[in-house]
């Protein structure tokens, strides 16, 4: 039977976002866009939006920031009388990213803001990690060191109640390396050598060479330049491997 052009709408979204996961990035604009060549009545609305946010997340991956940002914000006008809609909460991080990647950190704080309060509303405890973790990226980058802190603070305890095993290594990656910037190495050791085991165990190879470089800066910083020297060719050895 002949598709409707609302379940062709939903099918080019789902090849979209499967070609979005494995890389294809070409691919996957080509799907999200073809939903606009379909005639949508407002009342399926949100599978052009959503369409867009798809649009929005492979221009970023893609390095396009200026054409993410305008497929994001396009998504966010669509949906932003929907606050019980979880397609609002993926554009808002959307656009937030959009907005940090081109450098507007105000703009892109208010928008992981709107994307805490949607997974707060929806009581989606992954997103409510995701946009934590996103404002203490944002607020390390800005300088304000001890709000990262608490943004990966209350984002790894969440975590470790979901049993997250590699988010909660990333939050705790994130959180030594913003507690080194306070030079409270201590803590920052005790993190990132946590975040490091819990990698390991998982296989994450490129991200126990970005611990382990933490780790050897954190050694070079106290002086122990024996234990800094370790973790600098653990480095180059996962490298190869």
């Amino acid at each position: 039977p002949e598709l409707s052009a609302p379940e062709r709408a939903s099918l080019y979204c789902g090849i979209a976002r499967c070609h979005l996961a494995l890389g294809s990035h070409d691919e996957a604009r080509r799907w999200a866009k073809a939903v606009n060549t379909l005639a949508l009545l407002d009342e399926h609305l949100d599978l052009a939006a959503e369409a867009q946010v798809v649009l929005a997340r492979t221009e970023t991956k893609s390095g396009r920031f200026d054409a993410a940002l305008r497929a994001a914000e396009e998504a966010y006008e669509m949906l932003r009388e929907r606050p019980d809609c979880a397609l609002l909460a993926e554009a808002s991080k959307a656009l937030g990213t959009a907005h940090a990647e081109l450098g507007d950190i105000v703009a892109a704080r208010d928008c992981f803001i709107d994307c805490l309060v949607c997974c707060r509303r929806l009581e989606d405890e992954e997103g409510v990690t995701g946009a934590l973790n996103n404002l203490g990226i944002l607020a390390k980058r800005s300088g304000d060191l001890a709000a990262a802190v608490d943004c990966f603070e209350r984002a790894l305890e969440i975590d470790e109640s979901l049993g997250r095993a590699a988010a909660v290594a990333r939050r705790l990656n994130n959180l030594g390396i913003a507690l080194y910037r306070m030079s409270r190495w201590d803590e920052a050791e005790k993190h990132l050598r946590r975040s490091r085991e819990i990698f390991v165990r998982l296989g994450a190879t490129r991200d126990i060479v970005s611990v382990e470089s933490a780790l050897g800066n954190l050694r070079r910083v106290r002086r122990d330049w024996s234990g800094a020297r370790r973790h600098f060719e653990s480095v180059l050895a996962t490298s190869r491997e």
